[in-house]
């Protein structure tokens, strides 16, 4: 599911489920989810700024317990990079065709 504002030009998609870690030994898994934040504002010169954020977070997991999804874009901001610059080349491409 996507939550959209056409009126104010906002998309946020649904969590895109990340890699995974299993430690057996610890009995321990980390999962990880991303989103995208998507905007478009118009110019003053007729065109349209898009603007792509990704947010990245993960969870712990153990046989007791999960702990709750924490932001861990900073922490991985080379990653979240990697994954707006690929959005922008499919809009991009999208664009083209």
């Amino acid at each position: 599911m996507v939550n959209s504002d056409k009126t104010d030009g906002r998309i946020q998609t649904d969590y895109i489920a990340g890699p995974g870690e299993v430690n057996i030994a610890l009995a321990i898994s980390q999962i990880t989810r991303y989103k995208y934040n998507i905007s478009l504002r118009d110019e003053v010169d007729g065109s349209v700024r898009l603007s792509i954020i990704c947010t990245i977070e993960d969870s712990m997991s153990s046989t007791q317990n999960t702990s709750q999804w924490r932001d861990v874009t900073t922490q991985n901001a080379a990653v979240a990079s990697k994954l707006e610059v690929w959005l922008y080349e499919q809009v991009e491409n999208a664009l083209k065709g």
